[in-house]
């Protein structure tokens, strides 16, 4: 018997004991389980009403972009923040030089994210808590904003050597910025979906 035909019959008979087994469990032969059924249970979320009515003039409009653009300015943050990793912690130069410009664009993609929340935040109504919520969240953004400002004022004017203690205080500066961006978007998400969104 060649090795093509021994393999064949290998092959047939894996695939015939393949189809045996789950027939053998059926018929009361064999040992094999049965097979459990699966539920499956259908959660209405009970959403199937309209959302409200649609903006109520230009400035509402824009404030329901911001649910769009606010993501931009994280996303570049974060960028930042990876590529300082690679041109400092791994000595990337090539990281280094894009980190400057990377900045840059951070900074500008914080104009739109503003500009849509504060609209946003007048044609917003809630509790007195969802208030303080609002007004703890633009207070940290413009922190935020102005702490990636002064980090691209350092790393601009030391462009050329961005060496020692200056290089700490602008590594100091983006961390700090990431951080408290990560808490200003804690405090949107809890605006969004409630303030025990994640019950802190």
């Amino acid at each position: 018997m060649t090795k093509r035909a021994l393999a064949t019959v290998v092959v047939s008979w894996l695939i015939l004991a393949g189809f045996a087994a789950p027939l053998a469990a059926q018929t009361g032969g064999g040992e094999s389980p049965a097979a459990v059924p699966v539920s499956i249970e259908v959660i209405d979320p009970g959403d199937s009403e309209s959302a409200g009515p649609g903006p109520q003039g230009l400035g509402d409009f824009l404030g329901r972009l911001h649910h769009a653009v606010v993501h931009l300015p994280i996303g570049w943050l974060v960028f930042v923040v990876l590529l300082d990793v690679a041109a400092f912690g791994f000595r990337r130069r090539a990281a280094e030089e894009l980190g400057l410009w990377a900045l840059g664009l951070t900074l500008l993609s914080f104009v739109p994210a503003i500009v849509t929340g504060l609209f946003r935040a007048e044609h917003v109504s809630g509790s007195a808590e969802i208030q303080l919520l609002i007004g703890q969240h633009q207070a940290m953004i413009f922190i935020t904003f102005g702490l990636a400002v002064l980090a691209f004022g350092v790393r601009w004017m030391n462009r050329d050597h961005l060496e020692g203690v200056v290089r700490g205080t602008y590594l100091t500066l983006v961390c700090l910025a990431a951080g408290l961006m990560g808490v200003a978007g804690h405090w949107g998400g809890r605006i969004v979906f409630g303030p025990d969104f994640l019950g802190f």
